[in-house]
């Protein structure tokens, strides 16, 4: 089994902050989904991108810089109990509409896994849980608030697309894919259950960073390697 993995039944020995360093350090190098730079170059443009407004929210920031964490889990083969399970009820609705296998995730379609594209937002937000304990303390409050951010930030495209016709024109095309298998535009009802939650502004705001997050080449960008977020990691999601 691999290192980077979450509990199922207790709370791992190593901290949160150093799982998730190595998640990112040792598979981040993958190629990030039908774009022309890698999946931790993603995950630092779009941390710097969320700095961008609001400045002010670390945990806001560390919510860009993990959103896709369920793309580096199925990248690892560490996918824990509770999120494959909560994952694959997605996968399964998708495969249907896709043509793939909701438990190889394998397609006639080059590059498509269901469980690796279409349910990774819900797969991310499931591990991230697990690592929560009981009761309503600051450390959990800020897990929760980041996995609800990386659970809504593809129901955020979704939205966006429903909303602002110019909107999913300048969505990629390998986001404009995977919009059709993630449900396409939001009924009325969808939107308006999506607007009643307190954060669903705040969920734009990441889904924004996380389009402009595909710049290229990397460097040109000067944002920040992931050693800078490591005090954030520590400070703010590692147990006391």
């Amino acid at each position: 089994m691999s290192q980077v993995t979450a509990r199922t039944a207790h709370v791992p020995q190593r901290a949160l902050s150093q799982i998730l360093t190595d998640l990112y350090l040792q598979h981040g190098s993958s190629d990030y989904i039908g774009e022309h730079i890698t999946q931790l170059e993603h995950a630092l443009q779009a941390a710097h991108f969320a700095t961008q407004n609001h400045t002010d929210d670390p945990v806001f920031i560390l919510a860009a810089l993990l959103h896709d964490v369920g793309h580096l889990l199925m990248l690892s083969g560490a996918v824990n109990e509770i999120g494959q399970n909560k994952a694959k009820t997605t996968a399964t609705a998708t495969a249907t509409a896709t043509g793939t296998d909701a438990d190889t995730g394998r397609s006639n379609k080059a590059g498509w896994t269901a469980l690796g594209y279409h349910a990774h937002s819900e797969l991310g937000a499931e591990w991230l849980r697990a690592f929560k304990r009981e009761g309503t303390e600051p450390r959990e409050q800020r897990l929760e608030r980041i996995a609800q951010h990386i659970e809504q930030h593809a129901q955020a495209k979704r939205y966006l697309v429903s909303t602002d016709a110019s909107y999913q024109q300048n969505l990629s095309r390998a986001s404009q894919e995977t919009l059709k298998a993630q449900g396409g535009m939001m009924t009325a009802a969808e939107k308006e259950d999506f607007e009643a939650h307190k954060d669903y502004l705040s969920w734009l705001d990441l889904r924004r960073a996380d389009d402009s997050a595909k710049h290229t080449p990397h460097h040109e960008l000067h944002a920040h390697n992931w050693s800078h977020y490591v005090p954030w990691l520590q400070t703010y999601l590692d147990a006391s």
